[in-house]
């Protein structure tokens, strides 16, 4: 029998990450990050905490006017076994990215050149 009863779930974590880039060449870019954190998870009331630990991986190729890129990024989430819902606490992603960029209209174009030039970039 299915049950349809409906939970109300927020999970709440703050994770300080670090990020290094490294450019192969002018069009070819590696990153790798990790993220450590806590927060809690609440659902319908019932309260826990949440330890996070996240790393990613991405390869990707960039030029004017194209750019692709590959992601993985995996993240664990320790929860209070106590907990009558838990949620997964292993997710792992893994996704491939394509794309083309258009001239922007001219209008669009001067106003973004009117606001570098007036920060000074």
């Amino acid at each position: 029998m299915k049950n349809n009863t409906i939970n109300q779930s927020i999970s709440v974590t703050l994770a300080p990450s670090y990020y290094y880039n490294w450019v192969i060449s002018n069009h070819v870019l590696v990153s790798s990050g990790i993220a450590v954190g806590a927060g809690f998870n609440d659902v319908d009331g019932d309260f826990s905490g949440v330890i996070e630990s996240t790393i990613n991986l991405k390869l990707g190729y960039n030029s004017d006017s194209f750019f692709t890129f590959v992601n993985l990024n995996y993240s664990n989430f320790v929860q209070d076994n106590n907990n009558p819902v838990r949620f997964n606490e292993n997710i792992a992603t893994f996704r491939v990215t394509a794309g083309y960029r258009f001239d922007p209209p001219k209008k669009v174009k001067e106003l973004y050149d009117q606001g570098t030039k007036a920060i000074g970039l």
